[in-house]
Order: structure tokens, then sequence, then C-alpha cells
């Protein structure tokens, strides 16, 4: 007969498994970029790679803005010098007039001629700057809109808060010659300053998890995904799909294109030779508020798109490949619903005044953290609630702690988890893979200083749930 614990501890089992898979994953991504670091070919100079591009290969690079103000310009001028001989477009999308950096660019270049929605501002020889009105305020809209009216070879898409390496279209664009059938080169991203700890935490998954990732699927020639900036693309790319409505428009691009294929091509390349230098979030409350956006839109458009890869024709794994990429924003609130599930088996145990005391203390943490970390409070509730959830297994785990510490009795009556001190070794081990991941990448990538890396672990209980 399966009594509560059973079921407590079978579900804990499944949770143990799922997490285990993406354990096995982190272990083997190690592997591939400890491998790929030992076998890394010599960088071509830069005139091999310029010899491969013809003069007629105009490139065009769209820049879609929102108030971005004086850092603007920065952008523009990586994009503006460049160390490709062929010809540069640079299209500033702006929603209207209004934006500040309109006139912040108007301002540093002369005007060469001004239509109803485009304006043609003066630069360097080969090279053109364009400020163009879209009417519409968010990326995708500006972007698709723009996209109807390219005329290019070549396209590139660069967010208005990074700047580009000298080298960054000339790299990409040689490998889309030396790949045939390659639509888009996504190119690496790196932090341009990290000077708070939560940019720190910002650049672990954006510089350093996401490029072991690219660098462990190229080295075995699998697609990696657009991550909506710093990419190259053929402009028969967007022959079929445009961005859709969605949080996370180039991740629900990259999966709509590579599941759409009807051949098993390398679509999507990585240049881990060049790339962009990125800002990253300014304080915790826009940190926080990236990763909500980030998790909802990725999870959102997997979901979207999970029956389409239900009827592809992939292999079982390279369809595993998309489901662990697919499900990865789910794998802190897995975590979380285990310990819920560890530790309701200790919080049935006890005694009235306890169970009182560890759900208020719960609900008085929810509400502090929603108070310090949500900017908008449509969704108070549901954020209280799942905080709550978050914090409750949290306060009970203390609780046994204070009953030795005031050698109360009560103490010796509570029973442990089953088979708590095996699990519990699996899932130090679990918990230890992802920090180990990054300590390995950051040696590689060298990104960190050690000052860093020291705070980087000293946080890295708090970084793993968020």
């Amino acid at each position: 007969m399966f009594t509560f614990s059973h079921w407590l501890f079978y579900c804990a089992i499944l949770l143990l498994t799922f997490l285990s898979l993406y354990g096995f994953s982190f272990a083997f991504l190690i592997y591939a970029f400890v491998r790929q670091s030992k076998t890394d070919p010599k960088l071509k100079t830069k005139n091999s790679l310029n010899s491969k591009i013809r003069a007629n290969d105009t490139v065009t690079v769209l820049i879609p803005v929102h108030h971005e103000g004086e850092s603007l310009i920065d952008t523009v001028e990586t994009l503006l010098h460049q160390d490709l001989s062929a010809k540069i477009v640079v299209k500033v999308l702006v929603c209207d007039r209004s934006d500040c950096s309109y006139d912040v660019l108007k301002a540093k270049y002369p005007t060469v001629s001004e239509g109803s929605n485009k304006t043609t501002l003066s630069c360097l020889d080969g090279r053109e700057l364009w400020l163009i009105e879209t009417g519409q305020k968010e990326k995708r809209l500006k972007l698709n809109s723009e996209l109807l009216n390219v005329d290019t070879k070549y396209i590139a898409i660069l967010d208005a808060d990074h700047c580009a390496s000298a080298d960054w279209l000339s790299s990409a664009i040689c490998k889309l010659k030396e790949q045939p059938g390659t639509l888009a080169v996504q190119s690496r991203r790196r932090p341009l300053s990290i000077n708070r700890i939560c940019q720190l935490w910002d650049s672990v998954q954006g510089h350093v998890g996401n490029e072991m990732l690219n660098s462990a699927l190229d080295l075995s020639n699998q697609n990696v995904m657009f991550t909506g900036t710093t990419c190259v693309f053929l402009k028969k790319a967007f022959s079929e799909f445009q961005f859709a409505d969605s949080l996370t428009e180039d991740t629900h691009f990259s999966y709509s294109l590579l599941l759409n294929s009807k051949q098993k091509l390398k679509l999507i390349a990585y240049d881990k030779d060049s790339g962009s230098f990125e800002q990253l979030a300014p304080d915790f409350k826009s940190y926080v508020s990236r990763r909500r956006r980030w998790s909802a839109g990725h999870s959102r458009a997997f979901f979207d798109h999970i029956w389409l890869l239900w009827k592809s024709p992939f292999s079982f794994l390279e369809k595993l490949k998309f489901v662990l990429h697919g499900l990865f924003y789910l794998l802190s609130p897995a975590v979380v619903l285990l310990l819920c599930l560890m530790q309701t088996h200790l919080l049935v145990q006890l005694p009235a005044d306890a169970f009182f005391v560890s759900v208020v203390l719960a609900l008085i943490a929810a509400f502090v953290l929603v108070l310090a970390l949500v900017r908008k409070y449509r969704n108070y509730f549901w954020d209280t609630l799942v905080t709550f959830c978050y914090c409750l297994p949290l306060v009970v785990a203390l609780v046994p702690f204070y009953y030795r510490y005031q050698n109360n009795e009560m103490y010796h009556y509570l029973i442990s988890f089953p088979y708590a001190r095996g699990l519990s070794y699996l899932q130090v081990i679990l918990m230890l893979l992802p920090l180990t991941l990054v300590l390995v990448g950051n040696r590689r990538l060298k990104i960190f200083r050690w000052v860093q890396v020291g705070h980087l672990i000293v946080t890295y209980p708090i970084f793993l749930f968020l």
C-alpha cells in the first residue's frame, strides 16, 4: 500500500531523472568544449577573409532602437569602421522622430537627404547610414517592416546596445561562403563591462553557457540558435518566415526555420572568432525582468513548435537536443518543485505551532521579495504564490536545525525523507555541474577575472535559482 511518503518519493525520483538528464548534458558539454579547445585551428588572417568577399557583396545592417541616446553612436561607429571591403548600409530603425536616438545621430552626422520616412546621413566612403522611421515600437515589427525593403544579398542584425568587433561582418560572411546551404551565421557575444554582481550573473548564461553550447554544437556540425543579435543572414532566410509575436522572437524564428527545413543541412552556423560586446543589465531589477522575459518567451516558443518537432524527420537524438534546449528555463521550477516535495514530507510532521510559523515566515519572505523585485503588479497574486512556494521549503529545511540548536526533543522524532542520504549526494553533484561548466568555460573564454570568479562561487547558491 502506497503511503503519502511513497508518492512524494516517486515524484521526487521523476524530477531527479529529469534533472539528471540535464546533468549528463552539462557533463557532455564540458567534455565537448575541452575537446574543441585542444583542436582549435589557427585563426585566419584578415586578408584571407576579405579575399573571399567580392566588392559588390553589399551588406545591410539593421539596428532596431528605442531611445538609446548617446550610446548608439558607439554602436554605429563600430559598423562604419568594419574591415569589410564590400559596401555596408547601416539602417537605424526608430519608431518616429520623437525617439531621442534620431536627434543624436542627426547631430553627429551631416544630413545628405531627407524623405518622408528615411533620412540619409553622411559618413565614410563605401558606407551608408540611414535613419528609418518605421512607425512601430516593438523590435520585431521594426525588423519585419524593413526586411520587406531590403534587396541586398546579406542582412545583418545588431542590437543597439552592442559594439561590433572590426572583423565581425568579414568573418561571418566568410563562413557563409565556406559552408554551402548555410543561411545564417551567429557570432560570439561578450560583455562590454562587468561592474555589478547582477551583471556577472547576466554574463554567465549569455557569454559562457551559450558560447560553450554553440561551440559544442558547431564541433558536432549541428545548428546553433539565433540569439537576437550579432547575426548575418542570407536574404532568402526571410523568404518564408518573419519574426513572430513572441517575447523572444529570435528563439521563435530559430525553431520555425530549423523545424520547417526539409533538408538536413546546417542552416545556422557559429562564428567563435569574432562578434560583439554588449551592455549588461544595469541593476538587479532589470536583471530579474530580463530573466523573466527570456524564460517566458523561450518556453512559449518551444511549446508553440512542439507538434512540429514531433512530426519532423529528425532523429531521436536531434529531437532530444531541441527538447533539452526548449525546456532549459524549466530547470529552476523543477528544482524548486523537488525541494517542495522533499520538505513537504517534513512539513506534515511538524506540530501546529511550527507549521504556522513556517508558513507565516515564508509568506513574509515572499511579500518582501515580490515588492523588491517586481516592477509591475499586474500578476501580483501569482508572483507572490510562486515566490511563497520557493520560500516555504527553504524555511522548513531550517526547522530541524532550530530544534537541534534548542535541544528540543522534537528533533529526534522527525523522520527523514526516504533514501535522503543517497539522494542528497546526487543533488549535490547535479548542483555543482553547472558551476563546473562555468569555471571550465571561463578558463578558455577568459571573460571573468579571478576576483569575479570568486564572487560567482560565493553567490552561486542564489544565482542557481534565478
